[in-house]
């Protein structure tokens, strides 16, 4: 029997996760007799370990991870008096996740929003700014 590539692959139609891929097996026939197939096929994703793919995110779960740190370094090269030093191009991402028992993420999410605008520390600075502008006038 030819068989079809075995490729596995995934795509999004209609909002709908799909996954398209080699189906195969064996029909039992009620007079004892057997037949084996392969096919190519596309089929929609219902769930995923119990959920369901594409399912909106609740306002909770968006808070849940924040992004601290994206960093991208160019490869660098030293010659530091005939040691070389080669570094290939870096890439450092560091997410939190914040929620019950995630004591340190809870904490560094907590940091990473205190500047946000309307945050306690961004007012508090725009108080103090106005109470020095005030301070200041008569300079």
């Amino acid at each position: 029997m030819d068989r079809p590539s075995c490729r596995l692959r995934f795509s999004k139609h209609n909002g709908h996760l799909r996954a398209h891929g080699l189906v195969s097996g064996v029909i039992h026939k009620k007079n004892g007799t057997t037949r084996t197939f392969s096919v190519m096929r596309t089929l929609r994703v219902k769930s995923m370990n119990g959920t369901v793919p594409g399912a909106a995110r609740t306002a909770a779960d968006a808070k849940a991870t924040c992004r601290v740190l994206h960093l991208v370094l160019a490869p660098l090269n030293l010659n530091l008096l005939g040691l070389k030093v080669h570094l290939d191009k870096v890439l450092l991402n560091i997410v939190a996740h914040s929620g019950a028992g995630q004591l340190l993420g809870n904490l560094v999410c907590a940091v990473a929003h205190l500047l946000d605008s309307g945050g306690t520390l961004s007012q508090l600075l725009t108080k103090l700014g106005k109470i020095l502008d005030q301070l200041l006038m008569g300079l």
